[in-house]
């Protein structure tokens, strides 16, 4: 797989939030209701459980007011935790929004049999269709360190520190693949017919591109 460089690294402007993944509950997340068939959603210890169902289990971050979002739209980085203890699909389907709260797209690991990583959607294109297509050998039972990093001009994934996502979007229009994954929005996590466990995440503002 060939990498495309775009842009200087990214930088941050300040400290990274507390941790996002809830210790003993849910909140600051809901459980999304709207997908049939999930699996058991929890949190214990500080680590958020989506449990195997038929097809997806979630969260989406509880908001009782858009206008109030927390959290930057552009220029910011997503760091997490997680690992997919039982199943061999999507174990971390991490939807973002991207400029403005009604656009938003998921970042797919683990899927289509287990190691496909990209972006639903780019150009209507989902991650097994577009560019951000690629492969990495996941196994069961291990944790993956996981950083999105959405600027103005490029989106990036890191994997246990190595890029595996680095597209430069060229004004190509970002959404979500048709289905349920749009409960998620605006931020939302979801597994696909697997048990998947995520903690530590973070999101952290980066300064803007010179």
């Amino acid at each position: 797989m060939g990498l495309i460089a775009c842009g200087a690294p990214t930088e941050t402007n300040k400290k990274p939030q507390p941790p996002l993944t809830p210790k003993s509950n849910l909140e600051p997340w809901s459980e999304v209701l709207a997908f049939a068939g999930s699996g058991q959603v929890f949190a214990k210890n500080g680590i958020l459980t989506l449990g195997q169902g038929e097809a997806l289990s979630g969260v989406t971050f509880a908001l009782s007011d858009h206008t109030a979002y927390p959290f930057p739209l552009v220029d910011y980085e997503i760091t997490l935790k997680a690992r997919r203890t039982r199943g061999s699909d999507i174990f971390c389907a991490l939807t973002f929004p991207y400029k403005d709260l009604n656009t938003c797209a998921t970042l797919i690991v683990g899927g289509w049999g287990g190691g496909l990583v990209g972006i639903s959607s780019i150009s209507e294109l989902d991650a097994s269709e577009n560019e951000t297509t690629a492969f990495v050998k996941f196994k069961n039972d291990q944790w993956y360190d996981i950083k999105l990093t959405v600027k103005d001009d490029y989106l990036m994934t890191h994997i246990d520190g190595a890029i595996v996502i680095n597209y430069p979007l060229n004004k190509k229009p970002l959404s979500l693949r048709p289905g349920d994954i749009d409960s998620c929005a605006p931020l939302g996590l979801a597994s696909f017919a697997s048990n998947a466990e995520i903690k530590d995440m973070k999101i952290t503002p980066l300064k803007k591109n010179p």
